[in-house]
């Protein structure tokens, strides 16, 4: 989803159709209870005062389904479709799973840090966002080869509890179902329409040869079926891999019921924990991030004067980057060729255009696509960030360092996770290709471009733009300039921020009482803690469905709730209650609101969770 107004004009009502679909089969609308006008009115952009009235009048429980529906269709789902498989979420393939992982992160979908790199330990704490995203990412990347097997040894079990005849028991039609249902056919079961054989749907995966077809239309009843035949059960695993009533089974039967553990409460911590006094006296920091939003303690930023001015002029200045707007009928692929027939000598995916190849993958097709007199060479970074070289009769990657390739006869290419803080050098004559997507800022942009550390001084760039995020550029003129980009980029960052800080307001009024607290923690180590002051680290997780048809709460007002039940006890100081009144007053300056504060919850909700829940299961083990 790359436009929130075409969501909210186009799509909300159609999907609040099948919401109310939904809801009647679950007794929620009728025309005795709630009819379906006033629940899609309810469920929609602009909720009807009728259709409002009408939604309290039902019962606790109904509240609660049309709640979370509403919750679904105006955050949860354009926020989840706004995100891009394997760039800022997805499954964890096998070679990417470590040793001991939690079940949240080998069974649901979990933050990426970048294209093809998943968070080292990151889960998403909101349970409506791991359901969302762990569904988007299993029909884009296909059931991995484990969870089918759990699947079909879930079904195995359930049917050796079952009784009857054993084609006609519950897990072996389920199963049968399924083969089905992916465009195979299981031995010996066969159903007719009349005197007519069933037609068999179409597969739904390719076959790697004629042999693995056959299979798929010979495949051996679930009471036959051998989970340890590794040959018949990879044929079965590549059937079932694109098949969403598998994937439906799987998520519903094993994934969901296995990660989906709710806890009444966890410890948390933020950014000022470190940027504040709290563990340490002095404090010295350097970003690269060209904003204020830091911990109260830490103080200003002293911005290097001029800096933002100069990036802002090079990056615009016509004689250093230049517009490329791809067609509509571009992917991947033809992208690649365009860039390798283009005369750049780098191309930097900030924008994550390049999916469907890992990095030695897109090496090893730009080299294919290069001119072999022109490059003899693509450099790349592999998983560990090392610089290696694709080189042109050598089979396998070698190190940059001793690749003995000139400047000029190799290509780098910078994936979109290290845009960042990745120096290879380059030519001092060259050009580089940038890509944009809807979710940079110009922070990015000017992180991506200074990979090229001679810019505006010999090095030129070229923005790439796809049709999508070309068209939500607001042009000042006729035609797209490089100021209108840089001011769509500037929007975005602006954005994020407004809600960032009032996060951070918030943050900063909790560290008021988290330090007296942990101070007391401390003074007290070697008794029993007092439990007022753990209580000050715990935060309530909460994955109730309001039973109301109030508007959600706004952060702010929560807050300064919370202020007050606090304030005999830990704001008797007069610093302390000037820091808070000053962090609140800002927030309450903002233009933000309630949906501002959802929407960096949710930005900001990958909770650090795994090792702790890692322990616990250790522990589970030993008792």
């Amino acid at each position: 989803l790359v436009d929130r107004s075409f969501y909210t004009t186009d799509l909300l009502a159609p999907l609040a159709d099948l919401a109310v679909a939904f809801l009647r089969g679950e007794g929620v609308v009728g025309d005795a209870k709630l009819s379906a006008a006033d629940a899609a009115s309810y469920m929609g952009h602009a909720p009807t005062s009728a259709a409002v009235s009408a939604v309290s009048r039902q019962t606790d429980v109904c509240v609660k389904y049309l709640n979370l529906g509403k919750a679904w269709l105006e955050t949860y789902l354009p926020w989840t479709l706004g995100k891009v498989c394997r760039v800022s979420y997805g499954t964890l393939a096998p070679d990417e799973l470590r040793e001991r992982e939690s079940k949240g992160r080998k069974l649901l979908a979990v933050p990426f840090v970048g294209k093809d790199t998943p968070s080292e330990a990151s889960e998403y704490s909101n349970p409506e966002v791991g359901i969302g995203l762990t569904i988007l990412a299993v029909r884009h990347e296909g059931l991995r080869r484990a969870a089918v097997v759990a699947m079909l040894r879930g079904m195995r079990d359930d049917f050796a509890q079952q009784h009857g005849v054993a084609a006609k028991r519950p897990a072996a039609l389920a199963y049968k179902a399924l083969v089905e249902s992916a465009g195979g056919q299981v031995r010996g079961i066969s159903e007719k329409h009349g005197d007519q054989p069933k037609k068999p749907e179409p597969l739904l995966a390719t076959p790697r040869n004629d042999d693995e077809r056959d299979l798929w239309q010979r495949l051996w009843p679930l009471n036959s079926l051998d989970i340890r035949d590794s040959s018949h059960i990879d044929a079965l695993a590549r059937l079932l891999e694109p098949a969403p009533r598998a994937a439906f089974r799987h998520l519903d039967q094993h994934a969901f019921p296995a990660a989906l553990v709710a806890r009444p409460s966890k410890l948390s911590a933020s950014g000022q924990a470190l940027g504040g006094s709290l563990l340490f006296e002095k404090r010295l920091g350097f970003s690269g991030t060209p904003n204020d939003l830091l911990p109260e303690e830490l103080g200003e930023a002293a911005y290097a004067a001029g800096d933002d001015a100069r990036i802002l002029s090079t990056l615009t200045d016509p004689k250093v980057a230049t517009l490329w707007p791809l067609d509509g009928e571009w992917s991947p692929s033809t992208f690649l060729e365009q860039v390798a027939a283009s005369g750049a000598h780098a191309l930097i995916d900030s924008g994550a255009l390049v999916t469907g190849l890992d990095n030695h993958g897109v090496a090893a097709e730009l080299l294919r696509l290069l001119n072999a007199e022109s490059f003899q060479a693509v450099v790349y970074l592999d998983r560990a960030g090392r610089k290696m070289v694709l080189k042109r009769g050598v089979d396998r990657p070698l190190p940059l360092s001793s690749s003995g390739v000139e400047l000029e006869r190799r290509f780098t290419f910078y994936d979109q996770a290290h845009c960042t803080g990745m120096d290879i050098k380059q030519p001092a004559v060259c050009v580089a290709v940038v890509t944009i997507s809807k979710d940079m800022s110009f922070r990015d942009l000017a992180q991506s471009s200074y990979r090229m550390r001679g810019v505006g001084k010999g090095q030129t760039l070229r923005y790439a733009l796809i049709p999508e995020v070309a068209g939500q550029i607001k042009c000042a003129s006729s035609d797209m300039s490089l100021g209108d980009v840089a001011a769509y980029l500037y929007a975005n960052g602006f954005s994020t921020e407004v809600a960032q800080g009032r996060l951070l307001c918030v943050q900063t009024v909790n560290s008021v009482w988290r330090k007296q607290a942990f101070a007391k923690l401390l003074a007290g180590a070697n008794g029993a803690p007092d439990p007022a002051c753990v209580e000050i680290f715990s935060e309530a997780v909460d994955t109730a469905v309001d039973n109301t048809t109030d508007p959600p709460p706004d952060a702010i007002d929560a807050l300064c709730r919370t202020v007050e039940s606090r304030r005999k006890v830990w704001l008797a100081d007069e610093r302390a209650a000037q820091v808070v009144a000053l962090a609140i007053g800002r927030a309450k300056a903002d233009a933000g609101g309630a949906a501002d504060d959802l929407s960096a919850a949710l930005e900001d909700e990958k909770e650090e969770e795994a090792e702790q829940e890692q322990e616990q299961e250790q522990q589970q083990e030993q008792e």
